[in-house]
């Protein structure tokens, strides 16, 4: 299974996006509808099980601000870090190697072991990706 898992991880995060959700708004029965199709990897970072296009979704929900940031498809824009110092909240994602290394970093400084693997082998597809892109 978990196997599976991480080809299903191989085919859709190649590379991300984020886009910001504002959640503060939503009814008790979308959060919950949200909420069971949720799993929880680790401390905040969420996958969004099932989606219309049938694709599996990183995000992250940002309590403190009722923002809920969905990483899919294509490039990192924007991913806020609420563990980190008023200073370093708010992180731009874009070509920018350095950049995505604090976010392996912080991935794996995050990750319980039950998420290992998949956040180990998340790590590896993007730091595969970058590199590939002379992005370096």
């Amino acid at each position: 299974m978990a196997s599976k898992f991480i080809r299903i991880i191989s085919l859709f995060a190649i590379l991300i996006d984020v886009r910001p959700i504002d959640i503060s708004s939503w009814s008790p029965e979308s959060m919950n509808m949200f909420a069971a199709n949720v799993k929880i990897i680790n401390d905040g970072l969420f996958i969004i099980k099932n989606r219309p296009e049938s694709r599996l979704v990183f995000a992250k929900l940002h309590t403190l601000k009722g923002t809920l940031v969905i990483l899919d498809n294509m490039m990192l824009e924007e991913l806020e870090f609420p563990s980190l110092n008023d200073s370093q909240a708010s992180i731009r994602m874009k070509n920018n190697p350095l950049i995505h290394m604090k976010y392996v970093q912080f991935l794996r400084s995050k990750c319980f072991k039950t998420c290992e693997i998949h956040a180990n082998e998340f790590v590896r597809i993007f730091s595969e990706d970058t590199a590939s892109q002379n992005m370096y």
